[in-house]
């Protein structure tokens, strides 16, 4: 396993896709399509169902780092709408040659982009400062499915859901995908 701290634009290399919005202005103001998807495609039609959440997070609160096992994947399209934070996302592809690795980026309102997050990786945020956060997930949520992992690793000072706290250490994790006991899609 590896840390990697990324700019936005690197993201790309590892598989988490940057959307940037369209904007319309005039003297009304402006109004921004941070995300959309053509009810035609795989994207929309792979999907059982669509969930919007937006989380205020205090100062040095950790969220997530949650994956959901197959038969239930979720991706997840994020954006910060307020504040500042750093996003974590660890690599479960089995397949992929970045597999174990996890990244770090630093991300804020004033950047103006959404993150389309496979359901390959396990996701979740640091806050800054007081933040605003919206998740779309593709995907319908499933309790029984759902993988949390501890971020203590990251050597962040961070407030954690009890959830969180008791997730599971991130080698066990990597050790039972390799073993094929939890497959991740």
């Amino acid at each position: 396993m590896a840390i990697f701290e990324l700019g936005i634009d690197d993201l790309c290399d590892f598989g988490i896709s940057v959307i940037r919005p369209r904007s319309q202005c005039d003297n009304r103001g402006e109004l921004r399509i941070s995300y959309e998807v053509d009810f035609r495609s795989d994207l929309y039609f792979n999907n059982k169902g669509v969930t919007k959440k937006i989380s205020r997070s205090e100062r040095f609160v950790f969220r997530g780092l949650h994956v959901q096992t197959s038969p239930h994947p979720q991706q997840k399209v994020t954006s910060v709408l307020r504040g500042s934070i750093v996003q974590v996302f660890a690599d479960l592809d089995i397949t992929s040659r970045n597999f174990g690795n996890v990244l770090l980026s630093r991300i804020s309102d004033r950047d103006e982009v959404s993150l389309l997050v496979p359901s390959t990786f396990a996701h979740g945020f640091y806050a800054l400062e007081e933040t605003l956060f919206e998740y779309l997930c593709l995907g319908s949520y499933s309790e029984k499915n759902e993988v949390s992992v501890n971020p203590e690793f990251l050597g962040f000072s961070m407030l954690l859901s009890e959830k969180d706290a008791r997730g599971m250490a991130l080698e066990l994790l990597l050790s039972k995908i390799r073993r094929s006991s939890l497959v991740i899609r």
